[in-house]
């Protein structure tokens, strides 16, 4: 044991040297665009800086209701992570969209030098980032290296950031606005536009540009399952997946979404696990993002863990039940009882603990699974999805 701790250790730190190493030298290439004179001609009214992860974006989208208000006709360029890129070009709102490989403009000086040269090719009249839980190596560094005449952001909490940097990029905006009142993303993002474009903004469900894809090769009923997450520890056990598939109607088609490796391991042992897997069509690893919003546009129900999956089925009015741990409990998931269409809101199953809100400072072990979703039971998913068929039939 103590031998395997020492080599934990040693790749710890030379994880952490490397990080260090790569952000000498982003600082260099940041620095040679600074020092540069202004010499852009092309201009625009409105750069939108949103680069976190799916289900964020997804949420966020409620908010720009009050963007499309405000900057009607003008000029807007959103900046978003390359993952949700394709969704975003279907929103004529954006005159351009420029996704960003998060990972390349880490770990790639080629990569990075490129993207803050295109970034810095316009001064733009207004920059928000729209990010409560901001990060000091993404969003707020574009801020930084935008040509902005003024920068807005959220003041924001420490979940992504530690107080040092927070300091020092406080100062990259000319406003931040403050928030005490709100846990929830959709209030959080609600507020954040209250403060910057309309007061009287009220929180909705959000919506998606319409994603066509053809399902016709699919039945007519089927449940879309997303059992991975981007925290593996926060994901849903196999077995228990399995068991949940084995209790649904046979008319009804079994659909695997999602990603990458882990996905496509998860899925193939889930396939072995079920008692039949002639009506499941595994799609894991198979679809563009835009493909898998049209399959989970037309489902007649989704059932996953607290990710992307259950967050685009409420956007597109499709119901859904979510496994979800208690780290960001009230924040993601449950949405708030006030924002209106409840039927689509995603159906929360968790084991209640005194440790929520932790933030994924676990204070108990964590052996592949997070002990809060480890407590959950197929018999407390069980009763919230036979309810759930139950309203569907009706």
């Amino acid at each position: 044991m103590g031998k395997v701790n020492f080599i934990l250790m040693i790749k710890y730190c030379l994880c952490k040297l490397y990080f260090k190493y790569q952000c000498f030298f982003n600082a260099l290439v940041d620095l040679s665009f600074l020092l540069l004179k202004k010499q852009t001609q092309n201009t625009a009214d409105l750069l939108l800086i949103k680069v976190d992860a799916i289900g964020d974006f997804v949420l966020w989208q409620d908010s720009l209701r009050a963007y499309r208000e405000k900057y009607f006709e003008k000029k807007v360029v959103l900046i978003c992570n390359n993952l949700v890129r394709e969704i975003a070009i279907l929103d004529p709102f954006f005159s351009e969209v420029w996704g960003i490989d998060r990972k390349h403009f880490l770990f790639s000086r080629k990569y990075r030098y490129f993207f803050v040269k295109q970034l810095r090719s316009i001064t733009f009249r207004e920059v928000i980032s729209a990010t409560f839980s901001r990060e000091y190596y993404y969003s707020d560094r574009l801020v930084k290296l935008a040509l902005g005449l003024y920068k807005i952001g959220y003041n924001g909490d420490f979940e992504n950031i530690t107080k040092d940097q927070k300091n020092k990029s406080d100062i990259y905006f000319q406003k931040l606005v403050n928030n005490s009142l709100y846990r929830s993303e959709l209030f959080i993002n609600a507020h954040f536009v209250r403060q910057i474009c309309d007061p009287g903004f009220q929180p909705q469900l959000p919506t998606l540009p319409y994603c066509s894809f053809d399902t016709t090769f699919l039945r007519e009923r089927y449940c879309v399952f997303s059992i991975s997450a981007s925290y593996s520890a926060r994901a849903w056990s196999i077995d228990n997946y399995a068991e949940i598939i084995d209790t649904i109607p046979l008319e009804y088609e079994i659909v695997l979404l999602g990603y990458g490796k882990d996905d496509c391991n998860r899925g193939d042992l889930l396939l072995h696990s079920v008692r039949t897997s002639d009506r499941i069509t595994n799609l894991i690893n198979k679809t563009t993002i835009v493909e898998m919003v049209g399959i989970i546009s037309k489902a007649s129900l989704v059932v996953g863990n607290d990710s992307s999956a259950v967050h685009i089925a409420a956007a597109t009015r499709v119901p859904s039940i979510c496994i979800a741990p208690g780290a960001h409990y009230n924040r993601f998931v449950p949405y708030p009882k006030e924002v209106s269409e409840c039927f689509y809101h995603p159906r929360v199953v968790v084991c209640q603990m005194f440790c929520f809100g932790c933030g994924y400072h676990c204070c108990f072990p964590i052996v592949n699974q997070l002990q809060c979703i480890k407590n959950v039971t197929t018999s407390m998913v069980l009763k919230e999805l036979n309810k759930l068929l139950d309203e569907i039939k009706k």
